[in-house]
């Protein structure tokens, strides 16, 4: 592949992270061709968004989220609401000791599978005549279903009680696990259907000791 002959990146993190995601969506199924713009969009979005946030080039740090908590009241408060949703101390050292850079990558990569998985199931509905709205409607339920959404558990500005947000620092785990639900589909997709969200599924099954 040319690729393999030009480098697409002259960061060498974010290029190492681009060969990283091609290789993962080639061994998901998707064409040579889109995997590499899909990896490139990707990297290179995640490499805006931390420029924005003068987080580039920053180096991972496990302790990042504590040594923030002790200077900052919000960021105490938040780590406290992430602990009271199953968030250990473990989790959190394992998401920061992603860089900035990979953390972002994951975040962005999340949110692109989910937009397309909705604009997917749009057409979808509408082809079984649904109206547009009430295909979008159904496509939302359908993405809150199959897909976790991240952020503030406090947040309930969209959603509420176990279909609130989760926090971002129980992503690794979560992929872990749905990993090891992903080897027998049917019953995944079957306790899948069994809440009202996929958030409401990984609140269960943390509280069940599951996950």
């Amino acid at each position: 592949m040319f690729f393999k002959l030009f480098k697409n990146f002259k960061d060498p993190e974010a290029e190492k992270i681009f060969r990283e995601r091609y290789e993962t969506y080639v061994a998901m199924g998707y064409s040579t061709n889109i995997a590499r713009n899909l990896a490139k969009q990707i990297v290179r979005r995640a490499m805006e968004v931390c420029k924005k946030e003068s987080k580039y080039g920053e180096k991972p740090d496990p302790f990042y989220l504590f040594n923030k908590a002790r200077e900052d009241n919000e960021v105490a408060a938040y780590l406290a609401a992430i602990k009271k949703e199953g968030v250990t101390e473990e989790d959190i050292k394992e998401w920061y000791s992603l860089s900035p850079l990979e953390r972002a990558v994951l975040e962005i990569e999340d949110g692109a599978f989910r937009t397309a998985a909705f604009l997917h199931e749009i057409e979808k509905k509408k082809t079984d005549g649904f109206e547009e709205e009430e295909a979008a409607k159904e496509a939302a339920i359908h993405v809150r279903r199959h897909f976790p959404i991240w952020g503030d558990p406090r947040d309930t500005t969209h959603t509420e009680g176990d279909d609130r947000p989760l926090p971002i620092e129980l992503k690794l785990r979560e992929l872990r696990w749905r990993m090891k639900q992903l080897q027998d589909p049917v019953a995944f997709n079957i306790k899948l259907h069994t809440y009202s969200s996929y958030n409401a599924m990984v609140r269960a099954v943390i509280r069940k000791g599951e996950l």
